[in-house]
């Protein structure tokens, strides 16, 4: 469970403020960082979407795309990120494509996609 605190001012300088308290039922929580840094140093160096309790993940699919629609990187195994290499070459600095699927045990098929910026 999450609380969560709204405060609204006006252009009077009032205030307002609501409480909420906010229940998830998910299993299993998609967290995908937007950027990362390839550059060999031990930090950040792989794209790697967090799946919290992999264990009930029973498919997975992760693809990364560049800007012309190439697939330039596939895993079916949760925990193996992206190193930012094409055929073995580091590719451009620049914007990727993600696409994320998964099921989960006794709930829904689970898709999401965004975009990953590749810095150097």
């Amino acid at each position: 469970a999450y609380d969560v605190v709204l405060v609204v001012y006006d252009a009077n300088g009032c205030t307002d403020t609501a409480f909420a308290t906010y229940q998830s039922t998910d299993v299993v929580r998609l967290t995908v960082p937007n950027a990362f840094t390839p550059n060999g140093d031990g930090l950040n160096d792989d794209f790697l979407p967090i799946i919290s309790n992999s264990d009930q993940v029973k498919y997975y699919r992760f693809e990364v795309y560049n800007r012309w629609g190439q697939l330039v990187f596939e895993s079916s195994k949760t925990g193996e990120g992206w190193d930012g290499k094409y055929k073995g070459k580091l590719v451009q600095f620049g914007t990727y494509t993600w696409k994320v699927s998964y099921d989960v045990v006794d709930q829904d098929s689970m898709k999401a996609n965004g975009h990953v910026t590749l810095l150097r």
